[in-house]
């Protein structure tokens, strides 16, 4: 026969604070994937402006001497979706001898900017790439 255990008058104490507990892991889990969609969305913009500046390099260092790395010739090298604006001579800056075109990665704290510098004309040749 086993023993049986004797009970006291006391009635058990229920677990007060569950719902608040819940409520701040709910709350704990919720930021923190916040947070990681924000940076997960941050580094893919970083890593498609510094991969497309890397590739416009390179691709401008192994064009001969004889020939130009033309305007044309970037669209294959981007990564991502930038917005473009130009600046060519006349509008904002009177020095300006050529045009240049910013290229920009919209992150969701920062933003990346890639500046291509280029001839006048139609199909320009590209002169200096500065940015990330």
């Amino acid at each position: 026969m086993a023993k049986q255990r004797k009970r006291s008058g006391k009635p058990k104490q229920k677990n007060k604070g569950g719902t608040g507990k819940l409520i701040g892991r709910i709350s704990l889990y919720s930021v923190l994937a916040i947070l990681l969609v924000v940076g997960v969305w941050e580094f893919r913009v970083k890593n498609a402006a510094s991969a497309t500046g890397h590739a416009w390099r390179t691709a401008l260092k192994q064009t001969p001497e004889h020939e130009d790395f033309l305007q044309s010739q970037l669209d294959q090298y981007i990564k991502g979706i930038p917005t473009t604006e130009t600046r060519t001579p006349g509008e904002k800056d009177e020095a300006l001898v050529v045009s240049v075109v910013r290229y920009s990665w919209n992150g969701i704290i920062r933003t990346y900017e890639i500046d291509v510098e280029m001839a006048l004309g139609k199909d320009r040749s590209i002169e200096t790439i500065t940015g990330p």
